[in-house]
């Protein structure tokens, strides 16, 4: 079992000011380690449990609000529009697709929010099966000491899991004994 671990700080937000760390974890497995793995149905052993998404970034920060507040501004415009062709005749054309486009971006920014708010971000299960395919394993935490004990955790576990390959690699053979 071959193991390459990369930690790395991504920019996050719409400003780009908060940070997201992030443990890069590649596992390659060798014929005969894929080959127990197979024989003895051990792909859906859970090596750990870890944030396999980033977490959420405070309300402020996302792109939905963004939206939803362009959409505000917008619907506001369209106001100032209508007022403006009342009083002077002027902007009367732009009205509907303003007061449109301002309307949707509004319903949209809102729903991604509501949906966000919505979302727990809560650990899943690591599988032997997903650390198989040909892609790193992207682990997320909330800071770089989070992100060190989450090293930490995966190295712990695939120690474990080599130990019940190699445990797993030969069945017992009949044994007689007195005790």
């Amino acid at each position: 079992m071959r193991v390459t671990i990369e930690h790395r700080e991504e920019a996050a937000g719409v400003s780009g000011t908060k940070r997201n760390y992030v443990i890069d974890c590649r596992v390659e497995f060798s014929e005969e380690e894929k080959a127990i793995i197979q024989a003895r149905d051990l792909r859906d052993h859970i090596v750990m449990d870890a944030h396999l998404r980033p977490p959420p970034l405070p309300v402020l920060e996302t792109q939905a609000f963004s939206m939803g507040s362009a959409g505000g501004v917008l619907v506001l415009g369209a106001i100032v529009l209508v007022i403006l062709a009342i009083t002077s005749g002027v902007g009367a054309s732009l009205i509907f697709p303003v007061l449109i486009v301002g309307v949707v971006f509004m319903l949209f920014g809102n729903a991604a929010v509501k949906k966000q708010q919505e979302t727990p971000w809560e650990p899943e299960p690591i599988r032997v099966k997903k650390l198989m395919e040909p892609h790193s394993v992207l682990l997320y935490a909330i800071d770089p000491a989070r992100a060190k004990a989450i090293d930490g955790e995966f190295r712990e576990g695939l120690v474990s899991l080599k130990q019940l390959i190699a445990a797993s690699a030969e069945l017992r053979g009949k044994e007689t004994f007195e005790l």
